[in-house]
Formats: C-alpha cells, structure tokens, sequence
C-alpha cells in the first residue's frame, strides 16, 4: 500500500478559498495562529479542522523557488480516489504534475515476526545498516528485536512491529479521547487484535532518491508494476536442519558453519556479511556461498521477497481500485 506520500506544491500554486483564507490571515508571529514557523517553512497548518487530512508547509525558506509541501495524512487507509479529493480541496491546480517529495511503499505480512527476518534478510547496496532495539510498548509481550532498518533517509527499507506501532498509537488516542466518549477499542480502530503478528515491510523514497517511475502523484496509478522490495534477499528455501559433520568437506568446514549459523541468528544476516566482508578482506559473499547450508532456512514459512512483492500489489490493487 501507499502509507505516506509527500508532494511539492509550486510556489504560485492557487489554494481553494479556504486554504487562502487562513494564509491571508495568518500571523507567524502570533501564539494564537493556526500556523506555526518551523525550521524549513514560513509556516506549518494542520488542515484537518477543514474536513482534509493533511498538513500543508507554507513556503519553503530554502532556495529562492518557496515551494510548498502537502504532507498527506493517514494515505494507507484511503483509496486513491480520496487521496486525490483531499489534494484538490487545497488547491486548483493539475495534480497528476505534482512531484513527489516522500513516498513510503510497503507491504503488511501476517503471522511473520520481526524475529524471523534477522537472520534472513539482506539488503543489496546498503552501506548503512542498523537494528533497533525493543520499542517501548509494555502490553506488548514481544522480547527482542522488534524493528530492522536498512539504509538512511531518504532511502531506507524498514521492518517493524506493526501491532507494537499501532498500540503507541492507540494510547495516544485514548489520552486525548473525551472523558464523555465511548471507550476505545483497538480491533475496531485498526483492523486487527492487539495479539495478531503483523509485520510491516516498508520502503521509504524520497528527495533526489525518488524513482523515476514513481517521480509525480499521477505515476501511483502505475504503481502496481513498480517493485520497492528489489533490494531485498532473503536467504533461499532451505532444510531448517543443519548438516552433520560427515556432509561437510571438512571439520573446519563444520566448525565454522556452527559458528556462522549462531552469529547470523543472533546479530542478524546483514551485519554478519559485511562482519565477514570487513575480517576476510571483502570475501563476505564467498564465504556465505561455501557455508550456506548452515544459513537459517526459510522453507517452514515459504517467505521469499517475492511474496513481500506480491503482498504488496494485491494492496497496491485495492488501494488504486484496479
């Protein structure tokens, strides 16, 4: 599904009615206004009191351009038809041009743990890579990893807990929920139980590192045949059980697989690589090739990043309605 879409709004772009009303009366200065200063724009509006899911950045303070950005709201759960009825509530202009600031694609795997994609998941061409720990979400009784990132904005795949970011949110709902309002229920809310296992597989563009593919709202309707999950390996369908000594070339053959097996199981299969890259002088991927039967498997789930693509394209489908 689309989850997250940004957009450049040219500087002399004509608002709807509204959306001047409240630049015409804005004071930047003021406590009281309903635009605030930030670091890059003149000002920041939330226009969601305006029926429109949306932040509208008034006027960028970099460059001599002042473009504006449309930062759409809750994209993942609206269909394409929506998304492009919120855009023309703000503004009158040909919205299939706007180009696209951010754009966040992913794909929602159920009953697949975070855990399960350490120590089988790589990322091809990422220099960067780091895991990051438990979220802080104590009625979720997850141990361990809960999020995996790859890469840094604006270019980064993720993998996270998508009950866990859910529940954040969830409790975030209910300390701003009226004392007078019907209590909250999470299923309802978002669609799945506080115990399912949901993994969110996502990859975020954005700036100069857009697609071309991808490069303007209008190019989403083709969205369904653009693969984000390209980069990703996962390691191949494979016997969970670990060979014995006798089918191994050697003993240090055997040795060195168990070793290998508990260091990828443990720190994960990207950073194991480019461990081994870093100590055996740029060897990493030989390395893995002659001891990869010791590699976790991946056979009892029958995930490969073809099914991520293919999770994706059935949302891509809906969301689009086609």
């Amino acid at each position: 599904m689309i989850d997250k879409i940004e957009l450049r709004l040219p500087s002399k772009v004509y608002f709807q009615r509204n959306i001047r009303t409240l630049l015409r009366n804005v004071s930047y200065a003021s406590s009281e206004s309903s635009m605030r200063p930030s670091r890059d724009y003149a000002g920041v509006g939330d226009l969601r009191p305006f029926g429109i899911d949306a932040l509208l950045h008034y006027r960028c303070k970099r460059g001599s351009h002042g473009n504006h950005k449309l930062e759409l709201l809750e994209t993942g759960s609206k269909p394409y038809s929506a998304l492009c009825a919120q855009i023309e509530a703000v503004i009158d202009h040909p919205i299939d041009l706007l180009g696209m600031m951010r754009v966040d694609l992913c794909a929602d795997l159920a009953g697949v743990p975070v855990s399960w994609f350490q120590s089988r998941l790589r990322v091809k061409y990422k220099r960067i890579s780091r895991t990051i720990g438990p979220l802080t979400v104590d009625t979720v009784g997850n141990v361990g990893i809960e999020t995996i990132s790859a890469g840094k904005r604006p270019n980064m795949v993720r993998v996270y807990d998508k009950v866990a970011e859910s529940m954040m949110q969830f409790r975030k709902m209910e300390r701003k929920a009226s004392k007078d309002a019907d209590p909250l229920d999470f299923e309802r809310e978002f669609g799945f139980g506080p115990d399912a296992v949901l993994t969110r597989v996502e990859r975020q563009f954005g700036g100069c590192r857009i697609p071309k593919g991808i490069a303007t709202f209008g190019d989403l309707s083709n969205a369904v045949d653009f693969n984000p999950f390209d980069v990703l390996v996962i390691t191949g369908e494979r016997s969970s059980r670990l060979p014995s000594v006798e089918e191994c070339e050697s003993v240090t053959d055997y040795l060195a697989g168990l070793q290998l097996h508990q260091k990828v199981t443990t720190e994960g299969l990207q950073p194991t690589r480019r461990w081994l890259n870093v100590k055996s002088g740029g060897n990493g991927a030989r390395l893995l090739k002659r001891l990869e039967r010791f590699l976790p498997g991946s056979n009892a789930d029958s995930m490969t990043a073809q099914r991520i693509f293919e999770t994706y394209q059935e949302s891509i489908r809906r969301q689009l309605g086609s």
